[in-house]
């Protein structure tokens, strides 16, 4: 797994952990799973998968927006994205 897959898993993994209780964490659990699996060069494309299903599943949670921007902030500045 490269630096930047790291990055991510570890975003995905703090979005598990603030899921509400009883929501369903399966959709970001496959995006966990599969990251791992990644390259690096496609790696800035996978924040969009990641943005995609929060979006659709989560739309509305302030905490978990919050987890996403500033790993994404964090991830742009890190690896000069």
């Amino acid at each position: 797994m490269c630096d930047k897959s790291q990055d991510i898993a570890t975003v995905i993994k703090s979005l598990i952990e603030c899921v509400p209780h009883g929501d369903d964490t399966v959709p970001l659990q496959r995006l966990y799973k599969n990251v791992f699996y990644k390259a690096p060069e496609v790696c800035d494309q996978y924040w969009q998968d990641l943005y995609s299903v929060l979006v659709r599943k989560y739309d509305g949670q302030s905490a978990m927006c919050d987890i996403y921007n500033d790993g994404y902030n964090s991830y742009q500045i890190k690896f000069n994205v």
